[in-house]
C-alpha cells in the first residue's frame, strides 16, 4: 500500500479502495474556513473594512461564492468543507442575520458570538480601537477554531475574500506538496506573502506541542506571523509554498 499525499490520511489497496492509513487520524472535514466578520460599523471598527464588507449582501455573496465554486458542493465524502464565523457580540446586525438568513447556510456554515476585545493574553495588552482588526485577529480567527471539526487544512479566511477558480476543493484534495510549510493561494492583485494562508493540521499540533496559544494562526497579524516569526522544529523559519492553483480576489469587490 503506498501513502496517499493528497490528503496524508488515506492508503489506497491494490483495488483502490480507500482504506485508513493507520499512521494517521481520521479527519471529517478537508478544509475548515475560519473567517471573523464585521457588518455594524462603530467608531471601534475600521470604516474601510465595513464598506469592502458590503454588510449582509457581502457576507452572503461570500458564503455562496466559496460553495458555488466549490466542484463537489460539500457532498462527497473526502471533500467536504466547514466555514466558520466569528460575530462581535456588539455587532447587532450580524447576530440579527443568524435568526434570519442562516438557514439557507447552515449545512456547511457554523458560527460562534463572542466579545470583539478578547481576553488578555500572557505576551500582550489587549486595547480595544479601530485599527485593532490587523494586530489582534489571530484571537477571532482562534475564536473560529474553537468550533470548526478536526479537519485537513484551515484556511485562515476573510469577510470579503472571492475565490475565482473553479473547483478549489478538487485542487486543494489534490495537492501533494510539502505539509510541513504554510501553503499560500495565488492572489493576482497582490504581491505574494502569506496573505490568508491555508495551515496544514501538523502545524496547528505543533503550534499546540510549543504552547502557542492561538495555534491556527500563531501571533498578529497572523499572516506576518506565518511569513517572518514562525519556525519550523529545526528552528528555521519556515517561509511559505506558493504553488497552489487557487486564485482568490481580496480587495472587496464591488456587488
Amino acid at each position: 500500500m503506498e501513502n496517499d499525499r493528497r490528503t496524508g490520511w488515506y492508503n489506497f489497496d491494490k483495488c483502490g479502495e480507500v482504506i485508513m492509513d493507520p499512521n494517521h487520524p481520521h479527519f471529517t472535514t478537508l478544509v475548515s474556513i475560519l473567517t471573523p466578520i464585521r457588518i455594524q460599523g462603530s467608531e471601534l471598527t475600521d470604516q474601510r473594512t465595513i464598506k469592502d464588507n458590503h454588510g449582509v449582501k457581502g457576507l452572503e455573496h461570500m458564503l455562496d461564492n466559496v460553495m458555488d465554486t466549490s466542484s463537489h458542493k460539500n457532498t462527497a465524502k473526502w471533500y467536504r468543507f466547514k466555514i466558520l464565523l466569528k460575530i462581535d457580540d456588539c455587532d447587532q446586525e450580524a447576530v440579527d442575520w443568524t435568526e434570519s438568513g442562516y438557514e439557507k447556510y447552515k449545512s456547511y456554515v457554523d458560527y460562534i458570538i463572542s466579545p470583539r476585545t478578547p481576553k488578555q493574553s500572557k505576551e500582550e495588552s489587549i486595547s480595544n480601537h479601530q485599527r485593532m482588526h490587523y494586530s489582534h485577529i489571530h484571537h477571532w480567527l482562534h475564536d473560529c477554531y474553537t468550533i470548526a471539526p478536526k479537519s485537513r487544512y484551515y484556511w485562515l479566511w476573510n469577510h470579503c475574500n472571492t475565490i475565482k477558480s473553479e473547483g478549489w476543493d478538487d485542487v486543494l484534495y489534490q495537492y501533494k506538496g510539502d505539509v510541513n510549510i504554510p501553503i499560500s493561494p495565488t492572489y493576482p492583485n497582490r504581491a505574494g506573502g502569506a496573505l490568508f494562508p491555508i495551515i496544514p493540521r501538523e502545524l496547528v499540533e505543533f503550534n499546540i506541542t510549543n504552547g502557542i496559544e492561538t495555534p491556527v494562526c500563531g501571533g498578529g497579524p497572523f499572516d506576518l506571523w506565518w511569513e517572518q516569526v514562525a519556525k519550523n522544529a529545526d528552528g528555521k523559519k519556515y517561509g511559505v509554498n506558493k504553488c497552489i492553483d487557487i486564485e482568490v480576489n481580496s480587495g472587496g469587490e464591488k456587488l
